[in-house]
């Protein structure tokens, strides 16, 4: 009986060392667990900066892609225009050598 309570003893002792070593790695793993939070949440902030960033640029490519189309219309145009304005001083041109060969 002595012998059984002697190991008794020995179970309870383990028993407390292991509920102990239990609470400690509890408490390490909870503080891995915050430290593994903490650089979530600035992954994640950083992770929001870089989307709105992207959806910037993306405002602006969109906006340049806006601009350089308006460009290529106005320049369309003009080219159009200064077509016109060769072929009316052709046309001008060749009235003008025409009337000073009447004149000669």
């Amino acid at each position: 009986c002595e012998v059984l309570q002697v190991q008794l003893s020995n179970y309870e002792e383990q028993v407390k060392v292991a509920d102990d070593r239990g609470g400690e790695l509890t408490l390490l793993h909870n503080s891995q667990l915050d430290i593994l939070n903490t650089q979530l949440d600035h992954t994640n902030s950083s992770l929001s900066a870089s989307q709105q960033q992207c959806n910037d640029l993306r405002k602006s490519l969109q906006d340049s892609q806006l601009k350089v189309a308006s460009l290529e219309t106005h320049a369309r145009e003009l080219q159009s225009s200064n077509t016109a304005l060769r072929e009316e001083a052709d046309n001008t041109k060749h009235e003008l050598q025409l009337l000073q060969q009447r004149q000669s």
